[in-house]
């Protein structure tokens, strides 16, 4: 759901002529030639302003940002970025067909175009982050935000976040420069095209639609083949995200040409409007993305660019001046308003719902939008036509190292823990969690015995075995332990509570749900359906007196009856499913520093969330006389009308929260949970 608006006007060179300050260029197509010679023969592609495209561009960014700052109202806005993945490759792949055909194009010129319309503005973005960050951020979000500069600066931000998390988890809000991954994906996209374009066209170049299209088609085969088995990979990754820049390029090129397929009309921007309405209003963050989804807001894109500035919607909607005035400044407006909100999230104070409120955050989306068209006013416009002291690209491109050199040095000594913020009580408090949480390093790991695991979350691959000593047999027993990260958070606890000569076997895969069959869309690299056909192999190898299961949500889509049934004519003698903990938004050691902070409450109801209280309760009347499993609801004993146990109780240590992040259950929430409410269930 973010990304960088496309190419403006000062990229357009002669394709600009008539609106120089404001304009992005139509193709005019020349009139239908051979095939052997309608490329050679070609003209300049024509000079008319379409503001119909910046009005598009005004549609897809305020999809991002409503979508970021209101997501319950918004809840399909993040395919904003697909419309802008269309329009960049049709925009960029136009002015490479023209100065390609008139032998115009330089690689070097095209580049020092790239730096003086994207630098400026990212430069003094991610300086303001710089500066933020410095004052405001403890050690271990500094070092992050520092290891974010350093990869947005030098376009890498997809990679980085990649290798860190998912996009949709809840500490995304907290990366006041997760935006930037569309913008590396894009100058990625930028870096190979244009030379391969050069190439093609030079070697071969009346196949160059054929080969946009082949091109396209594998990138949207990895997108499909890539999402159940990796869905970080698949919406990070260019690979899985190129097809959407070269249906781009292919209308372009079609349009280019003269092509009837690319003439479109009023019809044409209906059928293309609907699509992304339909995107916006069905989609939600749910769902596995990019996928086949993507292709509403593609298409969409596609036929309201190929409908030409005539057609109604584009010119009595998409060409209002308040349209284009919007995406005029879409660039700024994506580059600001992430990071207003991040650190808004970040420094703000929480209503009870764990959200911020919603005037603040009115107010933070009228901040990004003034500071946009100041950016816009005083950086952009001023740059683009040279009233700017004139600095030289690789001006732009030093001091965009520098950036990155320093986020490098902030990373490398550990986002400088001798500040005076890392000092507060408050930030010392969070800082502890954020260091148990298993993405920072490893305290974690003698609690949630990765080497169980069949997901390597460092190398983010899936590993062919685990270690032996995971399905250890005790000389008077087994307990198995089956499930995904959450089942891992209750392994220190039940280890607690094993009666004597017991072992607890224990194979639990983050991310993945006990299952019976394979998943015939893999996931995690195929890590799931390992585990659990391993899982599968050793209820019937162990036999073990106890099965427990447990996951992070979304019981209701398995059939515990039928894995009930499995583990007893495996030899299982009792099968425990453990419902879902309490989840908190955005975490709870934040909402217990933003609302909490000094006072002795240990039950709180801020930023709960309410689905997993409906998944409980839908457990709880389905299995409460089942004669195959035994039901324990964690919700019913942690709480209560005054909401939910946050601290454990009678402990003097200050770090005694039940949970490290949104729900996964700290150490001495495992003890807790193992020795007040399992101990009853598995003393059978």
């Amino acid at each position: 759901m973010h990304r960088l608006p496309g190419v403006r006007d000062e990229d357009c060179g002669c394709i600009c002529r008539s609106r120089p300050a404001h304009g992005i260029a139509l193709l005019r197509s020349p009139k239908s030639q051979s095939m052997n010679n309608h490329v050679s023969s070609g003209r300049v592609l024509g000079d008319a302003y379409r503001p119909d495209i910046d009005g598009l561009r005004c549609v897809a960014v305020i999809a991002v940002v409503g979508f970021h700052a209101f997501p319950l109202w918004l809840k399909g806005g993040f395919i904003g970025v697909d419309i802008f993945f269309v329009i960049s490759g049709y925009l960029i792949s136009a002015i490479i067909y023209d100065k390609l055909n008139t032998d115009s194009f330089s690689l070097s010129d095209f580049y020092a175009r790239r730096i003086r319309r994207i630098f400026p503005s990212l430069i003094v973005v991610l300086a303001a982050t710089a500066g933020i960050a410095w004052f405001c951020l403890r050690s271990d979000d500094h070092s992050q935000v520092g290891r974010h500069i350093a990869a947005g600066a030098a376009f890498l931000a997809n990679i980085v976040l990649w290798n860190e998390a998912a996009y949709f988890d809840t500490t995304s809000i907290l990366k006041p420069l997760l935006h930037l991954w569309s913008l590396a994906v894009e100058e990625q996209f930028y870096i190979v095209w244009p030379i391969s374009l050069m190439l093609i066209w030079k070697y071969c170049r009346n196949y160059i639609l054929s080969i946009a299209i082949l091109i396209g088609l594998v990138s949207f085969a990895i997108n499909i083949l890539t999402l159940p088995r990796d869905p970080v990979a698949a919406f990070y990754l260019p690979f899985g995200r190129l097809w959407e820049l070269m249906i781009g390029c292919a209308l372009a090129y079609l349009v280019f040409t003269g092509s009837s397929v690319a003439r479109g009309n009023s019809y044409t921007s209906c059928i293309g409007i609907l699509l992304i309405i339909a995107a916006l209003v069905s989609f939600d963050e749910s769902a596995p993305y990019p996928g086949w989804r993507a292709l509403l807001p593609t298409a969409g894109a596609c036929l309201l660019i190929a409908a030409g500035p005539n057609a109604w919607f584009n010119r009595r909607i998409l060409a209002h001046p308040v349209c284009v005035g919007i995406g005029l400044i879409s660039y700024p407006l994506y580059l600001w308003h992430w990071p207003i909100l991040s650190f808004g999230h970040i420094l703000g104070t929480y209503e009870g719902s764990g959200e911020l409120s919603r005037p603040l955050r009115i107010s933070l989306v009228f901040a990004s939008f003034v500071l946009s068209w100041l950016t816009y006013r005083f950086i952009e416009k001023p740059v683009r036509l040279r009233t700017f002291p004139i600095l030289s690209p690789s001006v732009y491109a030093a001091t965009a190292t520098a950036l990155m050199v320093y986020g490098l040095f902030i990373t490398s000594l550990d986002g400088l823990p001798w500040r005076s913020i890392d000092q507060r009580p408050e930030n010392a408090f969070l800082q502890h969690y954020s260091r148990l949480q298993r993405s920072f390093d490893r305290d974690m790991n003698p609690y949630y015995k990765p080497q169980c695991d069949f997901y390597d979350e460092d190398r983010k691959v899936s590993k062919d075995a685990i270690a032996e000593t995971c399905t250890a047999a005790g000389p008077k027993g087994t307990w198995l332990l089956w499930g995904d990260s959450h089942a891992q958070a209750l392994s220190h606890g039940l280890r607690t509570i094993l009666p004597s000569g017991i072992s607890l076997a224990q194979i639990a895969t983050s991310g993945c749900r006990p299952r019976l069959t394979a998943d015939p869309q893999p996931a995690r690299g195929n890590a799931c359906n390992k585990s659990n056909e391993y899982a599968r192999q050793q209820l019937k190898v162990l036999a073990p007196s106890v099965l427990i299961l447990a996951q992070k949500e979304q019981h209701e889509a398995t059939d515990w009856d039928e894995i009930a049934r499995f583990a007893h004519d495996s030899g299982v003698s009792s099968v425990v499913l453990v419902g879902p903990a309490p989840h908190w938004e955005p975490s709870l050691p934040m909402i217990i520093v933003k609302r909490h902070w000094g006072s002795d409450v240990s039950a709180i109801s801020d930023g709960l969330v309410r689905s997993v209280f409906q998944t409980d309760q839908v457990l709880s009347v389905k299995y409460q006389h089942a004669e195959s499993l035994k039901f324990v609801s964690l919700l019913q004993h942690l709480c209560s009308d005054q909401g939910c146990l946050a601290k454990v109780p009678e402990m003097r240590n200050p770090y005694n929260l039940t949970a490290v992040d949104y729900g996964h259950l700290s150490p001495e929430g495992s003890k807790y949970v193992a020795e007040k409410i399992l101990l009853r269930s598995l003393s059978l």
